[in-house]
């Protein structure tokens, strides 16, 4: 045991050795660890904020891969905040040539590591080696190295990571999106009430609606607000500052749920603001005597997706509930909480969603770039397995508050609440990693839905949010050339841009096991290894020890 490295020891030393010291992605050999505090210098490879690589060399054959017996995976937060002093994303702008400049076989976009010929006229994609023609209005002579002469100024030919513009092409019903809008969902139900989370939240959403998160350079956030409230019915609430008084629409039928109206439900903070106070001093005044026991819950989640959709907008549907839902309408939940059942063969069945609706519902939220969070607060078995699925499947966030307190826990609360919210955020999102012959992506990790083997979809994306994928051989690599990744994220901004982030890496391959070792990082092998042990097809039948 002395003979095992004590891993604060190894920080310190890694901290250390980059001190005052920029690292630069160029450089062979694994990365500063993940808890090193040192400024990352984008000089072609993306750096490893965006994606860390659980082996930065690349085993040439698949048997070689295989008597390592660890994944040879990658681990994406394509989002994540930029360390101190280092460069945002450039963004480029090529509408004039259509949209993104891509290979015309694989479709991979315009990267540092393409290879100009003939002059200039055409590009040899790193990925799959096929020749692609320029457009004239990209077309630059090349020096005496064979590379283009305006290199240094193009970021998408000289740095790693970078941002395209895109068109009406790369958008839902090919029309640009709007801002984005966070709906509230506050459960009134008489156990709401009684723990005190109804008068915790209105007593206090205005002050947290000041942390909406901004765009760079904005003076006021982009995002839209609305609220609902629910107990076996459904309340939406008009903030139109035109009103004398908010107004108030209830819809009791859950078997078909709508919007019942199109103008002051989403509304911005300054002009919430003329109606926030009252309506925050309503809801407990209208529900608090009605002591309705029973409560829905994927109605709601069902009107705020629709409302969003309505709307054209990206967003959230921020959820606050109390209790398993069990009043009538889609969704509606028994208790099927059984403890004879753990430890044998049918405890898995308690960890999956008891109805597909829920799975359902969240491929609904996903086509529409509407994330759910939820925000629990039960004081009885709440089966989080089946509420849950709509918040990981939507890339949304679950926080449990049992047997809240106003008292004890309302302070957390609303500390949680305000961190959550001026959380930036990417929403609509499509991720897809593209790499060179030999291997390709074939088990993904991480709080998205797929249709298809390759493409991730995303409803809200955040800045820590990371995926795992891992690579296997088809082929055998040669260890002449490099090993490339490309990842590929389309989303759009608070503001309702769309966007395309692309995050690329070039890897040496090597077929000697003593290399491959040395280039590990265990960091991302772990994370790999953990997420997999815990996706849910894992959890179909019991884990034995």
């Amino acid at each position: 045991p002395d003979l095992m490295p004590n891993p604060l020891d190894v920080q310190k030393v890694d901290q250390v050795q980059y001190e005052g010291k920029h690292w630069v992605t160029t450089t062979p050999g694994v990365p500063p660890l993940v808890s090193t505090n040192a400024p990352l210098l984008d000089m072609g490879n993306c750096t490893p904020r965006f994606i860390r690589s659980a082996f930065y060399t690349i085993p040439a054959t698949k048997e070689l891969a295989n008597q390592m017996s660890m994944p040879i995976s990658f681990a994406v937060q394509p989002c994540a905040r930029l360390g101190p002093g280092e460069a945002a994303l450039a963004t480029i702008d090529m509408s004039v040539l259509g949209g993104p400049l891509r290979c015309r076989r694989c479709k991979a976009y315009i990267n540092p590591n393409v290879k100009f010929v003939d002059g200039g006229r055409k590009f040899i994609c790193n990925l799959c080696n096929v020749d692609t023609e320029v457009p004239p209005e990209y077309f630059c002579n090349l020096d005496h190295t064979g590379r283009r002469a305006d290199t240094a100024e193009r970021p998408e030919l000289s740095r790693g990571s970078y941002e395209f513009l895109t068109t009406t092409d790369y958008c839902k019903g090919s029309s640009f999106p709007q801002s984005a809008a966070y709906i509230f969902v506050i459960d009134v139900t008489y156990a709401s009430f009684q723990s005190g989370m109804v008068q915790t939240l209105t007593s206090n959403i205005a002050a947290v609606l000041n942390n909406l998160p901004k765009e760079e350079g904005q003076d006021k956030s982009p995002i839209r607000v609305g609220f609902i409230t629910y107990n076996a019915q459904l309340h939406f609430y008009n903030l139109n500052p035109n009103l004398a008084q908010p107004a108030m629409l209830v819809q009791p039928d859950m078997s078909e749920v709508f919007v019942p109206m199109t103008e002051g439900f989403l509304v911005t903070v300054e002009e919430a603001q003329t109606h926030l106070k009252t309506l925050m001093d309503l809801i407990p005044t209208l529900h608090s005597q009605e002591k309705k026991a029973e409560s829905i819950m994927l109605p709601a989640i069902q009107a705020g997706c629709a409302a969003l959709k309505a709307a054209n907008r990206p967003g959230k549907v921020i959820m606050f509930h109390s209790a398993l839902p069990v009043a009538p309408g889609p969704g509606q939940l028994k208790n099927r909480e059984d403890k004879k059942l753990l430890n044998t063969d049918k405890e898995a069945t308690l960890l999956v969603p008891a109805d597909p609706i829920f799975e359902k519902v969240a491929r609904e939220c996903v086509d529409a770039g509407v994330g759910v969070d939820l925000f629990l607060f039960p004081h009885a078995y709440i089966d989080v397995a089946s509420v849950g699925k709509i918040a990981t499947d939507t890339g949304g966030v679950i926080q449990r508050y049992p047997m809240f307190r106003a008292d004890v826990d309302g302070e957390r609360l609303i500390q949680d609440l305000a961190m959550h919210i001026a959380e930036p955020c990417v929403f609509d999102a499509v991720l897809r990693m593209r790499t060179n012959a030999g291997v390709r992506p074939v088990e993904f990790c991480g709080s998205f839905m797929m249709q298809n083997a390759t493409d991730m979809e995303i409803a809200v994306l955040k800045p820590n949010s990371c995926v795992t994928i891992e690579v296997k051989h088809d082929d055998k690599l040669s260890e002449d050339f490099q090993s490339y990744v490309q990842v590929a994220l389309l989303y759009t901004s608070m503001s309702g841009v769309r966007k395309l982030r692309l995050h690329n890496l070039a890897l040496p391959v090597s077929s000697n096991l003593a290399d491959l070792y040395k280039s590990c990082d265990m960091d991302t092998v772990v994370n790999s290894l953990t997420k997999s042990s815990a996706k849910p097809s894992s959890l179909t039948t019991p884990i034995r020890t």
